[in-house]
């Protein structure tokens, strides 16, 4: 339902029809936006574990990042030293700072060039995260981001019972 300024609640309850247990944990759950290329502006706040990050921190409490995707053959290339920040590092999904998930999001949204804006904005307990596919952006807004492929930070992925619910609620709008 649209509220008098234009946002719109969003909620999700997910019901889990299998176990996500051993092998088969989720990586991420919540609601996935897809947007026109032109929406490749990153902008977010967002609580964090420390009270301030280095500006070229992907971690960083506030901030933005441009998609910026480039065609390689490889993630890095083989016996050349970056020349770069490691943030601005991109393959075809985008720099390494536009699609990295922001944790604990406050606000966070996607803008395109003729200064359309969608906005999430949450209590700090969704998580966010952009890539570039295609001529598209997918922008997921998650209620659970677990660890990626090392789990050496925060532990193993979460598991979940088949018939446990999977919930989130986030607020959304366009300026």
């Amino acid at each position: 339902m649209f509220a008098a300024d234009g946002s719109v609640e969003v909620s999700y309850d997910y019901t889990a029809m299998i176990d996500f247990k051993g092998n088969v944990r989720l990586r991420q759950y919540g609601i996935l936006f897809t947007l026109p290329g032109s929406f490749d502006l990153l902008t977010w706040k967002r609580k964090g574990l420390w009270s301030i990050y280095p500006d070229y921190d992907i971690n960083r409490l506030e901030g933005f990042a441009k998609a910026g995707p480039q065609e390689l053959k490889y993630v890095e290339i083989p016996r050349e030293v970056p020349s770069g920040l490691w943030k601005e590092s991109a393959n075809k999904l985008g720099t390494n700072d536009f699609r990295s998930t922001k944790d604990n999001i406050l606000r966070a949204s996607l803008k395109n060039d003729k200064n359309v804006e969608l906005i999430s904005e949450s209590d700090g307990s969704q998580s966010a995260r952009a890539w570039v596919d295609g001529d598209k952006i997918r922008f997921l807004v998650a209620g659970m981001n677990g660890p990626g492929s090392c789990g050496f930070f925060t532990g193993p992925r979460p598991e979940f019972n088949k018939g446990d619910h999977l919930k989130g609620r986030f607020t959304i709008f366009i300026q």
